[in-house]
């Protein structure tokens, strides 16, 4: 009886130890990343040169392009040309979203999100992980690595069905210098988005009016409020 006794009191002091040892994992998994979006937010401005990679899962194709990020105290630039122009402007207005070249002679689309509704905002996921650090803590962590210097982490939301346009989040930074390197997420349909940064510079001196932005005349404009 004693030893039935002890062995189910060790099997519960595992069982605890494991799950503190996870837990505080997890926790210090997502307290790095948000120290290291910190540190992008307590720069007066950063830029950056972008690669991004688009993979389409039901076309199974895969789209390419390159451009410049632009950041100052959660405003936000990015501009990308390739086989589909587009444009991201985070403001304190509101989120812009411009896309071109779609197809030849349609209209440029723009997409403007007024929501303070963190998962409206998910419809753009580079915005959100960038500009709304604490949001990681709804995140759970499912590897956490280190490896030449690179800590790469792999996150997935807690609540799937809140965070559709956000199903895992990958992101690789560099230790020693506090840089994101490589930021990646999924949506539900499985497409996957990539972004590589490179030429990262903190305290870049950006004009303020990099962050303003007013659709095109011809263009059609959809507002999520």
């Amino acid at each position: 009886m004693i030893s039935r006794l002890i062995v189910i009191f060790i099997t519960h002091l595992v069982i605890l130890l494991f799950g503190l040892t996870q837990a505080s994992a997890q926790s210090t998994a997502v307290c790095f990343m948000q120290k290291t979006i910190g540190k992008y937010n307590s720069s007066s401005s950063v830029k950056s040169k972008v690669s991004k990679k688009v993979f389409l899962s039901m076309l199974d194709e895969t789209k390419e392009s390159e451009g410049r990020l632009f950041y100052s105290k959660q405003a936000m630039r990015l501009e990308l040309l390739g086989e589909q122009k587009s444009l991201i402007v985070m403001n304190k207005d509101a989120i812009w979203l411009e896309t071109s070249g779609v197809v030849d002679g349609d209209k440029t689309q723009v997409t403007k999100i007024i929501a303070k509704d963190l998962a409206r905002q998910s419809r753009a996921p580079i915005v959100l992980i960038f500009g709304q650090s604490k949001i990681l803590s709804e995140f759970k962590v499912k590897s956490d690595t280190t490896a030449n210097g690179v800590r790469k982490i792999s996150l997935t939301p807690k609540d799937l069905k809140k965070w559709k346009d956000l199903q895992n989040f990958y992101a690789e930074v560099n230790i020693k210098g506090g840089v994101i390197e490589l930021a990646q997420y999924e949506d539900e349909l499985g497409n996957r988005t990539t972004f590589r940064f490179s030429n990262t510079e903190f305290n870049a001196g950006l004009d303020k009016k990099i962050f303003d932005y007013k659709p095109p005349q011809d263009a059609e404009v959809t507002i999520y409020k």
